[in-house]
């Protein structure tokens, strides 16, 4: 039997009755297994006022739902909007005392570890928000209210002592929590009243440009770092460090940090090292423009290849931790702005499965969903500021999963373990259509691709091409005066006529016919003869084609899952799945509820929109 993975997700639009389901059919080889699935499924915990036991009716449910996670190497950042929820000694010591206080840090992060550490997972803390009064500024002022937002507590640049400052910040720190003692700047003894063997923990957070660091200086305060905690932690206690925690792909940090020859040789081997990866649609509730989650993502796969096998030339010990993969719609943070329509957790849920798969393929070590909660305003509870509310795993009003902490919860029940399953040689045949039709969607921009399925066909008539907002769908596209480059058909035709098959890009080379505004390259084409043929990325209103990947493993080695993607708008059908099995959905009609079980007959699986598994 097979297990097929399906998180059935259905659009809150009416779908036509009379509308033809495209059905695609998928290949796969149980016995060409490629390589070991050893991808750790994760998450980010961020610190914010829905976890806040001291005024959150929710918080307990919040911690409770990651409990039920059972997730490993997951990953908590109390972050800088708020605080004093991450600082131990948020002011200076005097000639008379020091002001180390962790009631407020302690207030979230030990219900954290009672939720992960205490269940016997590894945990990787990230107390990223440095004192300000470390820094040449006299304004290191913070909300007493660990509720109230501060976008500009982190100020200043480094004095001459700052790295010896963050040093013994830092070992402190970590000494409370693991040895469960340190001495203060005054010779005080600070007792802790529990002990916990932290095996990780990663050095800032998004440091491009905090507190005016570039690279270099990166790596040296980072080495300072490794080297103080362990010689206050001692020998005999290993904890590994990561390092980077970039917000974009950087290659010039990437290249320098995993380049040993730029460290301190006392701060070596360099073990971790974590970037970040976010998607946005243009538009916030348009569902339509929710295909564009799932274009960002497929674009940023060989960005992300591309780290990997540097990775693999220059450090190839060092493990590789995207620990914050998410969507942030636009405007998240304002303070009036509607909530996200339903299918909204869908496709970001689609998102994530989809990389989690493809990217364990390419060599991926860790990916960590973010994040457990985002709130919007919620007065009553004493929460006044928005914190990007889209990137929530939870319901906000009662702490239970939405659709993006179910599909996380089907991954790491069935994957979780690293190296219990080899994905194996999977393949979805395109569907041929006599309208070749290939569509970007932005905002990041990419290539289309035509192909004709007769070897011997080529492209014979472009019957329409624009770059720019084009109106409609393949078979009825219009092109939208406001915003509509010159002469793209005219240059489409020059590249892909009488080809058998065709690329083109869609920017620079059309230039901007609309500043500002987010653009797409749509091309309907034909092929000579009968064959007809396909285009990438598919331009159907479900956009591109789903995402299909085969494993072979488990108990005996003998069992066989399969993961499914709908990676767009429209019902879809993937056929070959493999004869009978239990098909685990997750979909609107279980709402924040698990996953429910239906049997799959003749290898054939039906996927609504955005259909996860």
């Amino acid at each position: 039997k097979i297990l097929v993975l399906i998180s059935v997700l259905f659009l809150l639009i009416p779908l036509s009755i009379s509308q033809p389901t495209p059905c695609y059919t998928a290949q796969l080889s149980f016995s060409t297994p490629l390589g070991t699935l050893n991808t750790i499924p994760t998450l980010q915990v961020v610190a914010n006022p829905l976890l806040n036991p001291a005024t959150s009716p929710v918080a307990r449910q919040c911690f409770q739902s990651l409990s039920n996670l059972n997730a490993d190497l997951v990953r908590y950042v109390p972050w800088f909007p708020y605080p004093i929820v991450g600082l131990a000694e948020p002011l200076p010591p005097n000639s008379h005392q020091t002001f180390w206080n962790f009631t407020q840090l302690e207030s979230q992060f030990l219900p954290f570890l009672e939720a992960t550490y205490h269940k016997g997972h590894r945990v990787i803390p990230n107390f990223s928000t440095q004192p300000t009064w470390m820094y040449n500024t006299k304004n290191y002022n913070y909300p007493n209210d660990p509720n109230v937002v501060d976008w500009g507590y982190p100020n200043g640049l480094a004095n001459e002592n700052t790295t010896e400052l963050l040093v013994g910040y830092y070992s402190r720190l970590l000494s409370y929590f693991i040895k469960g003692e340190f001495v203060d700047e005054r010779g005080v003894v600070h007792k802790s009243k529990n002990k916990y063997n932290l095996t990780h923990y990663e050095i800032f957070n998004e440091p491009e440009g905090c507190h005016g660091l570039d690279v270099q200086s990166y790596t040296k305060q980072f080495d300072a770092i490794v080297k103080g905690v362990r010689k206050a932690l001692g020998s005999e206690h290993k904890i590994d460090f990561v390092g980077l925690a970039l917000a974009g792909r950087e290659m010039d940090w990437i290249s320098y940090f995993l380049n040993e020859s730029n460290h301190d040789q006392a701060a070596l081997p360099i073990t971790y090292f974590s970037f970040h990866f976010y998607a946005a649609p243009s538009r916030r509730n348009d569902v339509s423009t929710y295909v564009e989650i799932l274009q960002q993502a497929e674009e940023f796969v060989p960005v992300a290849h591309q780290i990997f096998q540097y990775r693999d030339k220059y450090s190839p010990h060092t493990t590789i931790d995207i620990d914050e993969c998410g969507v942030i719609l636009p405007n998240d943070n304002s303070q009036t702005v509607a909530a996200p329509p339903a299918i909204y957790w869908n496709a970001a849920s689609a998102m994530w499965a989809y990389l989690f798969s493809k990217l364990s393929t390419l060599g991926l070590d860790v990916l960590g969903e973010s994040q457990l909660v985002g709130t919007p305003p919620i007065p009553a509870w004493h929460i006044p500021d928005a914190q990007y509310p889209s990137v929530s795993m939870l319901n906000w009003t009662t702490g239970i999963g939405n659709a993006r902490y179910w599909t996380l919860k089907l991954i790491i029940d069935n994957f979780g373990q690293p190296g219990t399953f080899k994905y194996i040689k999977t393949n979805v045949e395109p569907i041929i259509q006599q309208k070749i039709c290939a569509r970007t969607y932005g905002p990041i921009y990419g290539n289309i691709s035509l192909y004709c399925e007769d070897p011997k066909a080529v492209i014979s008539h472009i019957d329409f091409a624009a770059f720019g907002t084009p109106e409609g769908k393949c078979g009825d596209y219009k092109h939208n005066p406001k915003c509509d480059a010159k002469g793209v058909e005219a240059y489409v035709e020059k590249m892909c006529v009488g080809k058998n098959r065709c690329s083109v890009e869609s920017y620079p080379v059309f230039g901007d016919p609309c500043f500002g505004t987010v653009k797409n390259l749509a091309v309907e084409a034909r092929c000579s003869g009968n064959g007809g043929g396909y285009g990438v990325p598919a331009a159907g209103e479900g956009g591109m084609e789903p995402w299909v990947q085969g494993y072979v493993g488990g108990k005996g080695g003998r069992e066989r899952k399969v993961l499914v993607v709908n990676r767009g708008l429209e019902r879809i059908c993937v056929r070959g799945i493999g004869g009978n099995g239990v098909m685990e959905v997750v979909d609107e009609m279980t709402g924040d509820g698990p996953a429910r079980k239906e049997n799959v007959r003749g290898g054939v699986v039906n996927l609504n929109p955005f259909g996860v598994g």
